[in-house]
C-alpha cells in the first residue's frame, strides 16, 4: 500500500511558487528544532566518547645530518676511472654518498630485520600482540579486522592470516609508522615517530638511527676488504707501469675507505641534536573532532527535519 503525503505536510506552506516553498522550509525547521539540537548532541555525544576512549600518541623527531665522512661519494671511483680509460671502458659516475644511502636504508628489510632480533624492542612495538603472562604471542581479538575479514570473504578479496612479528611486520610497522622528511635546501633530514608513549618514541628513533648507520658500516667494510683483497691478487701480474699506478691509487682510495669505516665515530649520517617530542598529544585533537562532529549532527538534523514527514495533527495545529 502506498501512502501519498501531502506537500504541506512536509513544508508547511509550500503551496506554491518558490517563496513559499522557501518559507516551509525555514518554518519547518523553526518547528524541528528540537530535533535539530538532539541529532547534533548525539553527534556531540559519539565525539566526546571516542576522544575518551581514543589512545593519544605524541610525536617524537630526531633530526639526521650527514657526517663528515658521508660527502664523498661511494662510487666516485677516481683512479678506477683512469684505470678503466687505459683499457678502453668507460664507467657512468653517479654519485651515490653514504648519506643517500642512509635515507633509502631507513626502510630496508635488512635493517628491520636487525632491529627484530631485539625480543624487547619486539615486545613493545608489538604490544597489543604479546602476552606477558604466557610469554607468547597471540593474535589479538578486533571487532574491526573480524567485520573486515567477513567484508573480505563475501567480495572474495584475498586476506593476509596472521603471523606472529618478524622482520617483515616491523618492515611494515616502519613504513607506516616513520616518517623521513628532506628538504632541498638544507641536507638534514628529519625522522618522526607518532606513539603512545613519548619516552619510547624517542628511544626508538634513536635505535633505527644507530641501526642504519652501523648497517651501511659493514657493508662498507665488507665492500672495501674484497677490493683490497682482489687488488692486491692483481698487482703481481700487471707489467704496464700506467696500469700499476692506477692499481696502486685505486688500492689506497679502498685502503683510505676502510680507515674511515673503522672508525668509531658516526659513518653514513650523525645526530643533529638529542631526540624531541611534543609535550602534548597531537593526535587526536579534540577541538576540530568536536566541531566537525557538531557541524555534521546539526547537517543531519535539518536533513531529518525536512525528510522525516510530520504527523497530520501536527501539520494541522
Amino acid at each position: 500500500m502506498t501512502v501519498a503525503l501531502d506537500e504541506s505536510q512536509v513544508f508547511p506552506g509550500a503551496d506554491g511558487g518558490a517563496a513559499s516553498w522557501t518559507t516551509g522550509v525555514i518554518n519547518t525547521l523553526r518547528a524541528r528544532l528540537w530535533l535539530i539540537a538532539a541529532v547534533g548532541a548525539v553527534f556531540l555525544l559519539g565525539a566526546i566518547l571516542y576522544l575518551r576512549s581514543a589512545d593519544y600518541t605524541y610525536s617524537s623527531e630526531l633530526r639526521i645530518a650527514p657526517a663528515p665522512s658521508a660527502t664523498r661519494g661511494s662510487n666516485s671511483l677516481g683512479a678506477l676511472t683512469s684505470l678503466a680509460t687505459l683499457t678502453g671502458a668507460t664507467l657512468e659516475s653517479i654519485p651515490v654518498t653514504p648519506f643517500r644511502l642512509y635515507v633509502e636504508g631507513v626502510y630496508t628489510r635488512e635493517v628491520a630485520a636487525r632491529l627484530a632480533k631485539d625480543p624487547a624492542l619486539m615486545h613493545q612495538v608489538f604490544a597489543d600482540e604479546w602476552d606477558a603472562g604466557a610469554r607468547q604471542w597471540r593474535e589479538p581479538s578486533r571487532t574491526g579486522k573480524a567485520l573486515r575479514g567477513g567484508l573480505h570473504s563475501l567480495l572474495g578479496v584475498p586476506t593476509a592470516r596472521w603471523t606472529p612479528p618478524d622482520a617483515a611486520r616491523m618492515q611494515a610497522w616502519i613504513a607506516a609508522n616513520v616518517t623521513l622528511n628532506q628538504t632541498p635546501k638544507t641536507p638534514i633530514v628529519t625522522l618522526g615517530l607518532a606513539t603512545t608513549d613519548r619516552e619510547f618514541g624517542k628511544a626508538f628513533l634513536l635505535r633505527l638511527h644507530g641501526t642504519v648507520d652501523s648497517w651501511l658500516r659493514e657493508r662498507t667494510l665488507e665492500r672495501t676488504r674484497n677490493n683490497i683483497a682482489y687488488l692486491n691478487q692483481r698487482l703481481p701480474t700487471v707489467t704496464l707501469a700506467d696500469h700499476r699506478q692506477a692499481l696502486f691509487a685505486t688500492l689506497s682510495d679502498q685502503q683510505q675507505r676502510e680507515m674511515t669505516a673503522r672508525n668509531p665515530a658516526a659513518f653514513a649520517a650523525e645526530t643533529f641534536g638529542n631526540p624531541t617530542a611534543s609535550p602534548r598529544p597531537t593526535s587526536p585533537r579534540q577541538l576540530p573532532i568536536m566541531g566537525i562532529a557538531l557541524v555534521l549532527g546539526l547537517i543531519t538534523g535539518a536533513g531529518a527535519a525536512l525528510v522525516v514527514p510530520r504527523r497530520p495533527g501536527a501539520a494541522k495545529a
